[in-house]
């Protein structure tokens, strides 16, 4: 591992603010990578059970997002202890390091475990085996289960079939499937950039939360969505691999609303998608956006830019603090947001106009 790969390391995994004196850092952390407690989120198909990925914790809570003051429970790892083990019987045998996304396919969970640089399966049960990367160790390689590696994976989706892995410091997008086969779909290990194309013609600058398109044809064929978040720009990326650009001027930080290029975000960080817009955690703006997928148009549906607060409200009115997941109910009229520094889900109901943001009371 080179030394800006243990920069990147230590900054993002040991639960600090900044980098370690010394190290680089993406303009895309700022802050937001991870620095605090909640990350990513899904839910189950009823919407009655979300499990919650803790970075800071190394933990996978559950809790019932429908209920205004939901008990938070630990499904696997234990609190402060990071590692590499896998749970056979119980849910404190196993161990993540840092884990940040997390989806839901079948009856399987599956993560994204960031500071482990791999890929690890979670049964609802809390039993979590290894799925694909050698645990502790970084690199590229494609292959099938510890023959592959990643470099710090923070998003993981799925369309039913295939998992969808934005490996973030390898700058690249990778698909695995169940048997933990992996295969680099798009971006080339090691080199950052914002070029549109096909396969590792295309780059990407850490790329960050991943969406897949519930309304594709068939498995395998869906339109991939990921915040791209040092390029600070929405990206569309086919499971073919041709990677476009949705909306945002890419490499350029901002918080204008427009269509396409002419909008700007901050170090966006989740995205969650209905089919019809995605929504996007803008952590660095401290805003949750929306993009129209049909024209690219992009408007703020809650938060000031610029501002961070803890305050409920409706539309600009309310306030968040480093956004980061976002989960989506089925019906497409919730939206859950991690915010990061405040350590809470916030609920956003998208039936409302302006949009009404709340606060579930839930520690973690």
């Amino acid at each position: 591992m080179n030394s800006s790969y243990l920069c990147a390391f230590f900054s993002l995994t040991l639960a600090l603010s900044a980098p370690l004196t010394g190290c680089g850092s993406s303009s895309g952390d700022s802050g937001a990578g991870i620095s605090s407690a909640i990350s990513g989120m899904v839910l189950n198909s009823s919407g009655s059970i979300m499990y919650v990925a803790n970075a800071d914790s190394n933990i996978v809570h559950t809790l019932n997002p429908t209920l205004a003051s939901p008990t938070v429970s630990t499904l696997a790892g234990v609190a402060g202890q990071a590692g590499t083990a896998e749970g056979t019987t119980t849910a404190s045998a196993g161990r993540f390091y840092s884990p940040v996304g997390i989806t839901l396919l079948g009856v399987d969970l599956y993560v994204a475990d960031t500071g482990n640089s791999g890929i690890r399966k979670l049964t609802t049960a809390g039993v979590i085996s290894n799925l694909a990367g050698s645990l502790g160790v970084t690199g590229s390689a494609d292959g099938s289960g510890s023959s592959a590696s990643f470099l710090y994976p923070k998003g993981i989706a799925n369309d039913g079939t295939y998992l969808y892995v934005a490996d973030t410091y390898n700058h690249a997008i990778r698909r695995v499937t169940t048997a933990g086969a992996v295969t680099t779909i798009a971006g080339y290990a090691g080199s950052s950039g914002t070029a549109n194309g096909s396969g590792t013609a295309a780059r990407f600058n850490t790329p960050y939360g991943i969406a897949v398109n519930p309304s594709c044809p068939s498995a395998g064929t869906c339109d991939l969505y990921v915040a791209d978040d040092a390029n600070h720009a929405i990206r569309t990326v086919t499971t073919a691999g041709v990677v476009t650009t949705l909306a945002g001027a890419i490499g350029t930080s901002g918080s204008a609303n427009g269509t396409g290029v002419a909008a700007t975000f901050n170090s966006p960080t989740g995205v969650a998608t209905d089919g019809t817009n995605v929504y996007v955690a803008d952590s660095g703006n401290h805003t949750i956006r929306k993009v129209v997928i049909s024209t690219g148009v992009v408007t703020t549906l809650a938060g000031t830019a610029g501002t961070s607060g803890t305050t409920d409200g409706t539309g600009t009115d309310a306030l968040f603090n480093s956004p980061t997941g976002l989960a989506l109910n089925a019906a497409g009229t919730v939206l859950y947001v991690s915010d990061q520094k405040y350590k809470k889900v916030r609920k956003i109901d998208l039936t409302t106009s302006p949009a009404l943001v709340t606060t579930l009371n839930a520690t973690f």
